[in-house]
């Protein structure tokens, strides 16, 4: 059995105010409306595993396109978004 050594980060691209009323537990806030979003990206371990998310999955699946032109290889955009996750049951926070 292989396990895997890539830490796995949820990153809610959706506004700061949108984030406070609700989003996935240990998720990072940064806004892809946000003037410094690629300076913010820049800052993340490209080592690492990242599901990127929004309130639809539109905003997220810009997100991930930018993240994989600016070199990151681990990015999966969450299809649905937060919307889907809350539909689903899953925990939230708030």
């Amino acid at each position: 059995m292989m396990i895997s050594a890539y830490r796995i980060y949820f990153i809610d691209v959706r506004t700061p105010s949108e984030f406070a009323d609700g989003h996935i537990d240990s998720a990072i806030n940064i806004d892809l409306n946000s003037p410094d979003f690629i300076s913010n990206i820049e800052k993340l371990d490209r080592d690492n595993v990242y599901i990127i998310y929004c309130r639809t999955g539109v905003r997220s699946a810009i997100a991930s396109q930018i993240m994989v032109e600016s070199g990151f290889l681990r990015i999966n955009n969450m299809t649905g978004g937060y919307l889907d996750w809350v539909d689903a049951g899953l925990p939230v926070e708030k």
